[in-house]
């Protein structure tokens, strides 16, 4: 958001990742890492804690180097602290160009917000969405290793007809997939990404398999639907 004059200011943070819900305990520390660019050259570069009230109401660091650079790259490191009673913390960075005729023109990157709770209530809801990713695992890999029998029946017997219940139900393996990616914040990175893969691979391909089986004739089908079961098999080991 630019306040001032009409010169191109950009503010971007990169770290914390936009979008992501940040809780910490009160004291814990935060990384930002931004980038501020000015075709005519900075001004001023700085960090601030707002309120409710003031959005720059306590400045956190200053960097008197950027003046002057068309583009400056910084990270801090800030403590936690509310201000008041607050109970988050919310930052933002701060940028002036050199306009000393009509401005400067002030350019504030998107608010970084980060809800503060107690250590034993932020382990408390951590093993919470840790129980949850659990359970919603062992549900998905029940449902799996239910349509993976299916699959294999159907093609043991060399059953001739519709496939359907086998495509749904591998379709319903895919959304919850995806919503347990989405509702995982608070567990590993790597979990979310394994999952990801196997949602725009593996799952995917299963899918399409089914389908294309279902749609064939007889000895295609039998064919595609051996794909299928190999697919199905990979998805329950990488589960």
């Amino acid at each position: 958001r630019r306040r001032g004059s009409s010169q191109v200011e950009q503010v971007t943070v990169t770290e914390p990742v936009e979008g992501r819900e940040l809780v910490a305990p009160k004291g814990a520390s935060l990384t930002i890492k931004f980038s501020a660019t000015d075709h005519f050259g900075l001004g001023e570069v700085a960090l601030y804690q707002s309120t409710h009230e003031k959005e720059d109401a306590k400045l956190v660091q200053r960097w008197p180097e950027a003046a002057g650079k068309g583009t400056f790259d910084a990270t801090a490191t800030v403590p936690l602290q509310p201000i008041g009673e607050e109970d988050r913390v919310t930052l933002r960075v701060v940028a002036k160009d050199r306009n000393d005729f009509n401005g400067p023109g002030v350019t504030m990157s998107r608010p970084i917000v980060v809800s503060l709770q107690t250590p034993e209530k932020l382990e408390k809801q951590v093993n919470e969405s840790a129980t949850k990713l659990q359970h919603g695992l062992e549900a998905l890999i029940k449902l799996q290793q239910e349509n993976l029998n299916a699959t294999n029946l159907t093609l043991k017997r060399k059953e001739t007809g519709t496939l359907g219940a086998l495509i749904d139900r591998q379709v319903a393996v895919t959304d919850q997939t995806r919503l347990i990616i989405a509702a995982a914040e608070l567990v590993a990175p790597d979990v979310r990404d394994e999952l990801r893969a196997l949602a725009d691979a593996e799952m995917k391909d299963a899918v399409l398999a089914l389908r294309n089986a279902d749609a064939a004739g007889e000895l295609p089908r039998l064919k595609i639907l051996a794909q299928a079961v190999n697919l199905e098999e990979i998805i329950l080991a990488k589960l």
